[in-house]
């Protein structure tokens, strides 16, 4: 087992501010962060608990246009139900926060830019598929198809949620749009990508130090370790969500407008972002770093409590 540290940043996962929680929510990944950090903190541990609504990507806009009004107006209206329920169950958050704040886009936009000024990011020109009836490029929740590696037909653009398998939406068999069940068509878009494969030996050898890791957890890092990591894109032709930064796009000569960065890019920086406005709060904008630069005695620890489907996406984006 890890070694215990006196200081540690514990997170939970970001609800969609989509809908009301219900009490699978609560028992899935917030009541055991918060028994675990109410008990850390009687033991004297130096705990922050760091929370938000998570309120971008395609499941804010599916639900915004099944209810005839914008993601903004959906949003608005879940993130306050969702932070008084919290409140009302007890929650001992130390900051709740949601990924529509200023101080939310900014942070995301600094990663984006940091990464692409250290030219980890390529940039790739090719043929997307494009509702013609919705008039938009479709992003991978916004695609269902057969799955190619089980034949579920309800499989998504990103994710086949019956056998677990990655995917993009070009891979779908029988694509349809989830907006207007039209056939998708080919156009041709620009967007950034992470090649993770550049990087599968380095996160190989950093999960060979995690043996405290749940096995569930470790196998299904390891499965996609052993299919071997390709490169995502980063990037989205939608409405609704962080845009990418304009400076970035005009020096990679490519159009900005109605580009964003994918959710599942922006969404875990939501725990950095919450963590900078707690350290506001408190009158120390810099006391965030104490809680997320580890130093030479190996602190702090980071903890994340989170459901099955969001482990490759905490462990290796």
């Amino acid at each position: 087992m890890s070694q215990p540290s006196n200081r540690t940043l514990v997170t939970a996962a970001l609800p969609y501010a989509n809908g009301p929680l219900h009490i699978g929510h609560l028992a899935g990944a917030y009541l055991p962060a918060d028994i675990y950090c109410r008990y850390q903190r009687i033991a004297g541990e130096d705990i922050v608990f760091v929370c938000g609504s998570d309120e971008m990507g395609v499941a804010i806009m599916v639900r915004a246009r099944k209810e005839g009004i914008s993601p903004n107006e959906i949003v608005d209206h879940y993130h306050p139900m969702i932070e008084e329920s919290f409140g009302r169950f007890g929650m001992s958050f130390d900051h709740y926060s949601r990924t529509t704040s200023p101080k939310h886009a900014e942070t995301s936009q600094e990663f984006f830019r940091t990464l692409a000024a250290s030219g980890t990011f390529t940039t790739k020109t090719e043929q997307q598929l494009f509702d013609p009836e919705a008039g938009i490029f479709l992003a991978d929740r916004f695609v269902i198809g057969t799955c190619p590696n089980c034949g579920h037909e309800d499989a998504y653009g990103d994710q086949c949620e019956k056998c677990g398998t990655a995917l993009s939406p070009m891979e779908l068999i029988n694509p349809r749009s989830t907006l207007s069940d039209a056939t998708p068509e080919l156009r041709e878009t620009t967007h950034w990508y992470l090649p993770l494969e550049d990087f599968q030996e380095r996160l190989e050898s950093w999960i060979a130090t995690k043996p405290d890791w749940k096995p569930n957890v470790l196998g299904q890092v390891r499965s996609w370790l052993t299919e071997g990591l390709r490169a995502r894109a980063i990037t989205r032709d939608v409405p609704w969500g962080v845009p990418v930064p304009k400076d970035v796009a005009e020096k990679a000569g490519v159009d900005a407008d109605g580009k964003v960065i994918y959710v599942w890019f922006d969404a875990p920086i939501g725990y950095v972002s919450a963590t900078r406005e707690w350290a506001e709060s408190k009158g120390d904008p810099d006391l965030w770093k104490k809680y997320w630069q580890v130093n030479e005695e190996g602190e702090p620890r980071l903890l994340h409590f989170i459901g099955k489907d969001n482990i490759v996406f905490h462990c290796l984006m």
